[in-house]
């Protein structure tokens, strides 16, 4: 169903590309639709033993109709405020958990929108992974600073009688 591909693996297939907000937003629907992504795992080394990962981020792309790689920069901005971006974020917090649970020794970061944390189906899809056969602590999820602000307010406030 999902592929783990590390990114030396993708060299040749990558590419960047120029396309319409409107063709951008149809072309990820359709690889949705498709299951047309894989999770790429870029080794972060410690820096006194390049040699050797501290651990993997896990990076979200698209495989594009004619089988081109397209990375996250070309696609998220246009579908991150939307249900697609709950989509791939949740496709990518699946992969990132079967990963976990396929490689016990394995330490991933997977980057999320942080709008996705009070999304009903990401978190469902948090919980039944976490139920799988997931042990250690080989697990982070990464967002942007800004964004986890923004996260922490929209679940806090209502919880606080604020709003």
């Amino acid at each position: 169903m999902f592929q783990r591909v590390e990114l030396s693996n993708l060299a040749g297939r990558a590419r960047d590309v120029d396309f319409p907000d409107r063709v951008a937003v149809g072309q990820v629907r359709r690889a949705l639709r498709d299951q047309r992504f894989v999770l790429a795992f870029q080794p972060v080394v410690f820096s006194s033993d390049p040699g050797r990962a501290a651990y993997h981020e896990g990076l979200i792309r698209m495989i594009d109709e004619t089988g081109q790689i397209i990375p996250a920069r070309q696609f998220v901005d246009v579908v991150e405020q939307t249900e697609l971006g709950r989509q791939i974020d949740c496709m990518a917090l699946d992969m990132g958990l079967a990963a976990l649970r396929r490689d016990q020794g394995l330490r991933l970061a997977i980057n999320m929108s942080a709008r996705s944390i009070g999304h009903a189906r990401w978190a469902e899809t948090l919980m039944a992974g976490l139920r799988g056969r997931i042990t250690g602590d080989g697990g982070v999820i990464e967002m942007a600073l800004a964004d986890a602000k923004k996260a922490v307010m929209t679940i806090a406030l209502p919880l606080a009688g604020v709003m």
